[in-house]
């Protein structure tokens, strides 16, 4: 009987594992990337935003920060609704305004990097977006 136990118990670690794997690759994805646009970041916030109000422990709440080289950095998911969707706009026009341009050629909209962290159990808790120079 005891022996079963400890299986039940390693089956249940596994899964577990497994469920904390399958969650962090909808973030780590973006990590090394250096092609991320304001589009991919919004799918993103929009993953924090749907695990932040399944989540009550502010532990395995997520935050996501974007750095666009002004003065002050935003943390989106902390803002309130108005003021976050207000953010969010007002990165996309500019991200459109800033589409690089080379004669006729389109470069593309601006980048950015991804940086990821973790709490104490190894899930995804903050993500930091970062323009880079282009």
């Amino acid at each position: 009987m005891h022996h079963f136990h400890g299986q039940a118990r390693d089956i249940q670690k596994q899964n577990e594992e497994q469920k904390l794997t399958q969650f962090n690759t909808q973030f780590t994805v973006y990590e090394g990337r250096e092609d991320i646009t304001i589009y991919d970041i919004l799918t993103v916030i929009n993953l924090a935003k749907d695990n932040n109000a399944k989540n009550s422990e502010s532990e395995n709440k997520i935050i996501v920060n974007i750095d666009t080289r002004v003065p002050n950095p935003s943390s989106i998911t902390n803002c309130e609704e108005d003021t976050k969707k207000t953010l969010i706009e007002n990165l996309i026009v500019t991200d459109r305004e800033s589409i690089r341009m080379d004669g006729e050629e389109f470069k593309g909209l601006p980048t950015y990097t991804c940086k990821i962290g973790t709490n104490s159990t190894g899930r995804v808790n903050n993500i930091k977006f970062t323009r880079k120079n282009n």
